[in-house]
């Protein structure tokens, strides 16, 4: 099993600017814990991560990172993917956040 996580104690616009952390990786819930105050942590709704890719199957998803790619002030999120036990090839998925809804 591998897996890491995202986070963002200054807060992300899918947790509505509060504290946020993301576990990814094999098996795990692909959406990001939220800050509700008070020691709470409740799921976040505005950003999931798909399970399959099409034509591929299962999704292999190593870690995110979190970084502002497109340069609009909000960040979006970086995913690496296997790679068939280091034999394959791979890409990296780069999941952008919606300036309107705040969405990924």
């Amino acid at each position: 099993m591998a897996f890491a996580s995202t986070h963002l104690p200054e807060g992300s616009p899918w947790c509505d600017g509060n504290a946020t952390y993301w576990w990814t990786g094999h098996d795990h819930v692909e959406m990001p814990r939220c800050s509700l105050g008070d020691g709470d942590w409740g799921q976040g709704e505005k950003a999931r991560l798909p399970e399959f890719n099409e034509g591929s199957g299962k999704v292999d998803r190593h870690g995110c990172a979190a970084m502002d790619v497109d340069q609009d002030g909000l960040v979006d999120l970086l995913c690496t993917e296997g790679a068939e036990r280091g034999k394959g090839n791979s890409y990296v998925e780069v999941y952008l956040t919606n300036e309107t809804t705040k969405e990924l």
